[in-house]
């Protein structure tokens, strides 16, 4: 059931972003350890190279900030660096997702808990 509510979240966080800027890849990005094993066959998807790779870190939890070095946490860094370059953001609302906007000053913006897209159907 959690597999599907994420499938379906992620989904519409994408179709959100494709009307925001029609036709450009997007780049996905989420705290989620589940993320690549459900979005690897949208085609106009790109996933972080390191998905799958590591446990989703978060920079503000304490317990994840007593158990790794710094290093650990430089990914969620590019991740921010990517997105704040992005043509347009499709984002939860949450301080990760706002603050490559407020780096950037990009006023493309759609919050995809807040909005249900069109749905998406495209498949690799």
């Amino acid at each position: 059931k959690m597999k599907s509510h994420y499938f379906q979240l992620y989904s519409n966080a994408v179709a959100c972003a494709n009307q925001l800027a029609p036709g450009l890849p997007v780049y996905l990005s989420s705290d989620s350890d589940n993320l690549a094993s459900m979005m690897q066959n949208v085609s106009i998807v790109r996933l972080p190279s390191s998905v799958g790779d590591a446990k989703a870190l978060h920079i503000d939890n304490d317990y994840d900030q007593g158990l790794h070095p710094p290093s650990s946490f430089y990914l969620i860094f590019v991740d921010l660096y990517i997105m704040s370059k992005a043509k347009c953001l499709s984002h939860s609302g949450s301080g990760f997702g706002i603050l490559p906007l407020r780096i950037s000053g990009s006023m493309c913006e759609l919050t995809h808990v807040e909005h249900v897209c069109q749905a998406m159907n495209e498949t690799r």
